[in-house]
């Protein structure tokens, strides 16, 4: 017999994959399967938070918007155009660097969760290898 759930102790980025994979899932059909793959999305979800929702600036969208405008024209000066918008805007550019490398550490942090587990026998044809691998941890038979 199946257990009920599963305590899982990851990295935040390995619970991201496993997040993927139940988003990749969530066609398959059955009551059973999608209950246990909604709740073990929310679950991670809210746990991921803090990296799910990291946006760059209002600021640094325009400079990208810019700076990759430049770069498709490629008119005559367009890379000391570049350089110049990128130094005009260095603490822009600076503070979504640091964005960027703060969500890749908080990737690397561990934590548990306590996910459902689903049972092998609820799983339809349709489902790949895919999605398998990505749940590998709470698939079971």
């Amino acid at each position: 017999m199946t257990q009920e759930t599963i305590t899982l102790t990851r990295t935040k980025g390995e619970f991201l994959n496993t997040l993927k994979g139940l988003w990749g899932a969530a066609h398959l059909k059955g009551l059973d399967l999608s209950s246990k793959i909604a709740a073990n999305a929310e679950i991670i979800k809210s746990e991921l938070e803090d990296l799910l929702y990291v946006h760059p600036s209002e600021e640094f969208a325009l400079v990208a918007k810019e700076i990759s405008k430049l770069e498709r024209m490629k008119e005559d000066g367009w890379e000391a155009k570049i350089a110049e918008l990128e130094e005009s805007n260095k603490d822009v550019i600076d503070a979504r660097t640091q964005q960027i490398n703060d969500m890749k550490a908080g990737l690397e942090v561990e934590t548990e969760l306590e996910l459902k587990v689903i049972p092998k026998n609820l799983l339809t044809d349709e489902v790949s290898a895919n999605i398998l691998m990505a749940l590998k941890d709470i698939v079971q038979d």
